[in-house]
């Protein structure tokens, strides 16, 4: 039956469809404007969370070349997304009458290489361009549309799964390490085609094709095209290089190369005058030629499937275990993240490292002794000490421990790093300072009580709490002592800082705000049992959670409580804050995720065992490390 109505929404056409959803032409009766309707096949949640996280990447790129998502919807059982309607379709519609001209192609790429030097600065990769989602405007301004597989990444890092569509994924990206330069082959791909009418890689079969995109040069330009300034063709081939260090370096570069281009083509023709079509114009024309496949669909996955789709910069609820890890000895400090790697320590002396997109084990570290303390890790490299009084310096792409240097007493939290030194505090109540090249020890300073507390490096300062119940500003250079301040009990939770206050909880249960600059006490704030680990900071507010489970919400500027709510069970690990929303995790095997607006609680899951070390979020995904030695990702 064909629609007349989606809510308030009146369907006056269909623009397309694909192999999850058909897109609808709607028309709003308030504003009394066109939208375009995303409805998936499959309603079911998993699709829904899929599409939201679409529609939140989406929505927060705000750019002229880039299509707008308006809204989520759901009205008669029907979700969807609301979107900006492009009236001239996309370029695969184009080019069903064979190759276009170049002056105007090279105006198209103009505006698509803005839309992703845009996102590009933003840390997300789109890893679906192709014909099908480079739409135009009645304008012919290019719309760079569905994000439904885009990735937040740091700018050296990877994206590890094979989602996309195969003729337009760059060879990095079909081995599951997607980069902002695999969107620059992806473009690439799609100029040469829209110049010549076919694709630069061509096969029988999908496999067939990875393996020529992967290990030959494209097709040889056709004689038909050979007149256009050899320029054009330098800056393709540029961009199809496999080898993504001799690729254009950024969108930035591509985009003021196209530019000194543009004058060597001439004029072109007008842009064309697009009429916006009515119901009765519209004919049923596919979103896509070309089938968009998911991790799980490529026959090298490692480990089990993992949901597609993009991941957005703040998690979206509700979450399902994704992968578990049985890592063998009990983990006691939360999971730190990075280099497309989950690392844990363990109390068998192991640093542990999990593939972080399948969970698959892929080394064991013996580093010595019991390791009670998350490692810290900066450019590829994991810093680790333990009770074995060793610290040791793990290269992440390698695998291997660099150096270890002999400290003579345990290491009892995670060391400070900051670009050429490496802060370690030690149970014997000395601050260690060593070179991170080598370990080389550069200055030593000594409290009167044990360092259980990781250091925050801030400042040019060092601040470290200690359990004779201060904590330390020290002068970055030289370890001397710029200000202390006494607290009521043990200091064992790290000092978090933001907008020139540092805050910090003790062992008496007092939560208390410091100017950053003299130590001088803003406010305090007392919670109904101690206090064992940091604070989480936002720009308005601390998060701190007690150990008998009392989380609470304090304004940063006076201490004044926004809200207090009571959480299941005793707590030993702080919160971590991923957009809206705090997640923590217990000794009662509980993982919860709550608003940080108000308290409210939007989520909880067993974990089965002990948590003792609290969760990390990384991007839309949650892990938790337990006691029984297993760790876990939700998603």
């Amino acid at each position: 039956m064909t629609r007349t109505a989606l809510g308030k929404y009146e369907i006056r056409g269909h623009l397309g469809k694909g192999a999850s959803a058909e897109v609808l032409l709607a028309w709003h009766p308030v504003l009394k404007a066109p939208r375009a309707l995303k409805v998936p096949f499959d309603q079911s949640p998993e699709t829904t969370d899929k599409l939201t996280l679409e529609a939140r990447t989406q929505a927060q790129l705000v750019h002229p070349n880039i299509c707008q998502v308006y809204d989520t919807d759901e009205a008669d059982g029907t979700f969807f997304l609301v979107m900006e309607y492009a009236a001239g379709g996309s370029l695969r519609r184009l080019l069903k009458d064979g190759p276009l001209e170049a002056s105007r192609v090279v105006d198209w790429m103009v505006q698509a290489v803005e839309a992703l030097r845009y996102a590009h600065s933003r840390d997300v990769v789109h890893r679906d361009l192709k014909p099908d989602n480079l739409l135009l405007s009645a304008e012919d301004a290019v719309k760079v549309a569905d994000f439904g597989l885009a990735r937040i990444l740091q700018p050296t890092e990877e994206a590890r799964t094979r989602a996309g569509t195969v003729p337009y994924m760059a060879p990095e990206h079909l081995k599951g390490q997607a980069t902002f330069l695999s969107d620059l082959w992806s473009l690439g791909v799609v100029f040469y085609e829209l110049l010549t009418g076919a694709p630069p890689f061509r096969a029988e079969s999908q496999w067939e094709l990875a393996s020529r995109i992967m290990s030959s040069d494209p097709e040889p330009f056709g004689e038909g095209v050979l007149d256009h300034p050899p320029e054009l063709w330098s800056c393709i081939r540029r961009l199809l290089e496999r080898d993504p260090a001799r690729r254009t370096p950024s969108a930035e570069a591509l985009a003021e190369e196209l530019r000194v281009l543009q004058p060597l083509l001439g004029p072109g023709l007008l842009p064309r005058a697009v009429r916006r079509p009515e119901a009765e114009d519209l004919a049923d024309v596919p979103l896509s030629q070309e089938p968009t496949v998911v991790a799980h669909d490529w026959p090298q996955g490692r480990g089990g499937p993992r949901r597609a789709g993009s991941v957005a910069p703040a998690l979206v609820l509700p979450l399902q275990m994704a992968w578990r890890a049985e890592v063998g000895s009990p983990i006691v400090a939360p999971p730190v993240v990075g280099h497309g790697l989950v690392v844990v320590g363990t109390t068998g002396g192991e640093l542990v490292l999990v593939e972080e997109a399948w969970g698959r084990i892929i080394e064991r570290l013996a580093v010595g002794g019991s390791l009670p303390a998350a490692p810290a890790v900066l450019d590829g490299k994991a810093y680790v000490g333990g009770y074995g009084g060793r610290l040791a310096a793990v290269d992440l792409v390698e695998r291997s421990v660099e150096w270890e240097a002999e400290l003579g007493a345990p290491v009892g939290a995670t060391p400070a790093a900051s670009k050429d030194t490496l802060f370690v505090p030690m149970l014997d109540g000395r601050l260690v300072s060593l070179q991170r090249a080598g370990g080389a020890v550069s200055a030593t300073w000594t409290a009167h009580g044990a360092l259980a507390s990781a250091p925050l490096v801030v400042d040019g300062l060092v601040l470290v709490g200690s359990r004779d119940h201060r904590l330390y500003a020290l002068e970055q250079e030289g370890l001397s002592e710029r200000w202390r301040w006494e607290a009521g009990g043990w200091i064992d939770g790290g000092p978090a800082a933001s907008g020139g206050l540092v805050v910090v909880g003790s062992y008496d249960g007092t939560v208390t705000a410091l100017e950053l600059a003299t130590g001088r006490v803003v406010w305090q704030m007392r919670l109904p049992a101690w206090v064992a680990a940091g604070a989480v900071l936002d720009d308005e507010c601390a998060y701190v959670l007690a150990f008998d489970g009392t989380l609470a919400a304090l304004e940063l500027r006076d201490g004044t409580q926004r809200w207090r709510v009571r959480t299941k069970g005793r707590h030993l690990g702080g919160p971590a804050l991923s957009g809206e929303l705090l997640v923590i995790a217990g000794a009662e095997g509980l993982i919860t995720a709550r608003l940080a607006a108000d308290g409210a609680e939007r989520w909880s899951a067993p974990l089965e065992g002990e948590c003792l070390g609290g969760p990390t979020v990384a991007g839309s995904t949650c892990y938790v490390a337990g006691r029984d030695g297993s760790l876990m990702a939700f998603r």
